[in-house]
């Protein structure tokens, strides 16, 4: 906790891991609804509930060139996302990777947390084991959260986190509501 004993939440999503997890979960339930702009949405506001929560949500940029990407994508409304969130007090900024690797982009922000006193708690939605050594140095200063598709989270991340919360125990709420 900081001085003031408030919680303050630091959430890295990894999009593309996220959606991913999402699709297979959807799939295995034999769902045929599309995890849409208010789902999305949902589950934001589901991360951030009691507490200050700033949201950080990395995605690889749109490829004009990919037919596949032609269509909108729920990137597209991030725009008014961040603005329906910030009138709610959830601080949500989205990066696009650019030449640099999401994964680069966010091992570059998690390393600036190791200074970051302010910051209560790490949230990482992501099942990329890549990040296991980086959140164990956070671990030792920080409550580490992963947040990941069950079928789909590395073991080393279940090593080093404090706690793992599973994207497919929040699905089923999320579509519904």
């Amino acid at each position: 906790m900081n001085e003031n004993n408030e919680i303050r939440r630091k959430v890295f999503i990894d999009y593309e891991n996220f959606m991913g997890a999402v699709t297979d979960i959807l799939k295995n339930k034999s769902q045929s609804s599309r995890f849409g702009y208010s789902h999305f949405k949902k589950f934001l506001e589901l991360l951030a509930q009691d507490a200050s929560t700033e949201i950080s949500c990395y995605y690889e940029p749109k490829d004009p060139r990919n037919e596949k990407q032609s269509k909108t994508r729920l990137i597209d409304y991030f725009p008014i996302l961040e603005w329906q969130l910030e009138k709610q007090g959830i601080n949500f900024d989205t990066f696009s990777a650019g030449r640099v690797s999401v994964d680069s982009r966010i091992f570059a922000a998690l390393a600036t947390m190791v200074r970051d006193d302010t910051i209560t708690e790490i949230y990482l939605v992501s099942g990329d084991g890549d990040y296991a050594e980086t959140l164990q140095v956070l671990s030792e200063q920080k409550k580490v959260v992963v947040v990941s598709g069950e079928g789909c989270c590395s073991g080393l991340l279940k090593e080093v986190a404090d706690e793992i919360q599973y994207i497919d125990d929040k699905i089923d709420n999320i579509m519904s509501s």
